[in-house]
Parts: C-alpha cells; sequence; structure tokens
C-alpha cells in the first residue's frame, strides 16, 4: 500500500514552492476533485493558489519607481555636467588646464560609456569615480579646472538615487515576505488535509479489501482494489513522483526558502504525515524454538519401543 509521503515545504524556495503547487492542482484536476472526494477542500486550495500567484508577483512598479526615475536622471545630468567641463577643457588656452584634463578623461575613459550603463552598474562606477576623484592625485587636477562641486554634485546625486532605491528594494522584500509568508501557510494547512483524505481512502480500502475480499458483503460500501486503474492509486503514485522530482531540484539547485516561514503547528487530534508511508504489518508467523546447542549430537528415541502390531 504507497501513501503520499511527506515533503518539507517550509524549506522550498519560493519559485519551487510554486511550481510543485501547480503541478499538484493539475494533478488534481485530471483525477477530479470529485472522484478523490476533496471537492470542498479543492475550492479552498484553488483560491489559495490564485492568491499566491497574486503575492508571488508583486515584483511590480510602485510610487517610489517614478521618484526613484528622477532621482536617475538627477545623476546623470550630473554627471554630464561635469564630463563636458572637464572635455571643454581640453581646449583650454591654459596649458596646466589642459594637462588636468586629460588626466582626468583618462581616468573616466577607464570606466566605460557611464551613461549607458545598466542602474547597477552606474551606481558603481560613479562612486568609484568619486571616490577615485576626491582623492590625491586626481583631486589636484580637478580642482585646478574649478570642478569639485561638480564632482560633489554627482557624488551627493549617485548616492540619493542609491539610498532611495536600496529603501525600494527593502519595501518589496517585505510586501514579498509578508503575503507569501502568510498564503504559503495557509496552502500548506490545506495541501496536508488533502493528503489526509487521500491517504484515509487509500487505508480504508487496503483494510476493507484485506479484510472482505471483494467489499461486497451486505452493509459495506463498494471499494476499487487496490490496482493500476484506481484512481486514487494512480493519483498517489503522481503525486509522489512529483515529491521526488521536488526533492531532486531543491537539492540540485540548493534551493532554501528566499522568504522563510515559520513551521505551522498541526491542528490538535492531527498528526503530520511522516516520510515513510505506513504498511499494514504482515499476520504473524510462528517462529521455530531455536536449538540450544546445534552442534551437539541431539538425542534419540530408545529402540525398545513396544511395536504395535
Amino acid at each position: 500500500m504507497e501513501l503520499i509521503e511527506d515533503i518539507g515545504l517550509t524549506r522550498l524556495s519560493n519559485s519551487l514552492y510554486m511550481q510543485f503547487m501547480d503541478d499538484v492542482d493539475e494533478a488534481i484536476r485530471d483525477t477530479t476533485p470529485e472522484v478523490l472526494k476533496i471537492k470542498n477542500l479543492y475550492g479552498d486550495f484553488s483560491a489559495l493558489l490564485e492568491k499566491l500567484d497574486e503575492s508571488y508577483q508583486l515584483q511590480k512598479r510602485n510610487n517610489i519607481t517614478a521618484t526613484l526615475d528622477e532621482k536617475d536622471k538627477i545623476r546623470k545630468d550630473r554627471l554630464r555636467c561635469f564630463l563636458l567641463h572637464v572635455e571643454a577643457d581640453q581646449y583650454n588656452e591654459d596649458p596646466t588646464k589642459r594637462e588636468s584634463s586629460r588626466v582626468i578623461t583618462n581616468r573616466m575613459d577607464s570606466y566605460g560609456n557611464i551613461l549607458r550603463a545598466s542602474r547597477r552598474n552606474v551606481t558603481a562606477k560613479m562612486k568609484d569615480a568619486g571616490q577615485a576623484l576626491q582623492a590625491e592625485p586626481l583631486a589636484e587636477e580637478v580642482e585646478n579646472i574649478g570642478q569639485t562641486d561638480n564632482v560633489a554634485a554627482f557624488i551627493a546625486a549617485n548616492e540619493a538615487y542609491h539610498t532611495l532605491s536600496l529603501e525600494r528594494t527593502e519595501e518589496r522584500k517585505q510586501l514579498v515576505i509578508k503575503a507569501m509568508l502568510s498564503n504559503r501557510n495557509e496552502m500548506d494547512d490545506v495541501y496536508r488535509k488533502i493528503v489526509s483524505v487521500v491517504n484515509s481512502q487509500v487505508t480504508l480500502n487496503a483494510l476493507m479489501d484485506e479484510d472482505t475480499g471483494s467489499g461486497s458483503e451486505p452493509g459495506l460500501p463498494e471499494v476499487q482494489a487496490e490496482g493500476t486503474d484506481n484512481p486514487l492509486v494512480e493519483f498517489v503514485k503522481t503525486i509522489n513522483a512529483l515529491i521526488k522530482e521536488t526533492r531532486e531540484e531543491a537539492e540540485r539547485t540548493g534551493s532554501t526558502d528566499e522568504t522563510p516561514t515559520e513551521p505551522t503547528e498541526e491542528p490538535d487530534g492531527e498528526e503530520k504525515p511522516t516520510d515513510e508511508p505506513t504498511e499494514t504489518p504482515d499476520e504473524e508467523q510462528p517462529t521455530e524454538e531455536p536449538e540450544e546447542n546445534p552442534d551437539e549430537e541431539q538425542p534419540t528415541e530408545p529402540d525398545d519401543r513396544p511395536v504395535v502390531q
């Protein structure tokens, strides 16, 4: 008798968790909730699956994004202003300023085209350039062409962008954690109830097959014998295959929970499914008493027994 195995749901990453629940949903729909006798539970399962998908898709634009776009534009404008002033001094009549412009340009060229880089790279490159331009020997060259204030301006603008970016990241992180934590805990509970209902039916069928044969005695419900044509048995095999694949994927990718969830306590009176399916114990077979000294020759009955004619 094969039962649905347990799986550590709280240890799965959000992406792997969503994939597993989507696969379980497809398996339920293939067998149908009516056959599995989980019609009411499946209604809860479907509703929670929608909520999970919504909370998983929270990586969308929010109010901070518009402000962040503006701050990105400002920092690039401040950097562009500095770069154009440096370029202009390449044509200055003062040779010392032309030399300062050349030295600074060489340093800025080492970063590539900062203005065309991704936002994350822009942040890193502007920060590094600002630190270099405020330290010797470049600080003296910057001061020589009168660009100290412009350097400070693009550094401040870049820092303002970075600070707001971290704020948005934390805000999104908290939204995802709270929503996913709540929805995953609810889904865990409904999933375990479905497993409990299915496992109970499989166990009952197996016990009735063992005790009553076909289960056709008066007063007993008709049950299907365990076999490949039994939809309950096939459903159990399908879910266990999904569990095995999910475990292997989690192990292969090192996929731990992106938003750790607190383990939920099982309702009073209910036990959490164990990792190994339970088997109905076989009837105990009587065992023969072992011989105390197997190497010694065993005594035989005397030869003078009376002979029965």
